[in-house]
């Protein structure tokens, strides 16, 4: 029982390491008084199996998988980019 878990496991592994994004396509222009953010997670061994989620002022703007990438409009000026 417990080498079968252990393949299952090798196996759940496996295959978030090699999970990735969308292929790239570019956003359309911001309109008006608004910045377009682009926020891309590049490949990483580290805890590439679970998904990170970036803030920009405290607020989920999205959630990235590894090689992932997102964008959003905003406001132009200074804002806090985080991620958990």
């Amino acid at each position: 029982m417990f080498r079968l878990f252990v393949i299952a496991l090798f196996f759940y592994v496996l295959a978030g390491c090699e999970a990735t994004g969308p292929i790239f396509t570019e956003a359309m222009s911001p309109t008006g008084d608004k910045a377009l953010i682009y926020i891309y997670r590049g490949r990483t061994d580290v805890f590439a199996a679970k998904d990170a989620y970036f803030y920009v002022d405290h607020l989920k703007v999205c959630e990235l998988n590894s090689n992932g990438y997102s964008y959003f409009y905003g406001t132009p000026g200074v804002v806090e980019i985080s991620h958990r």
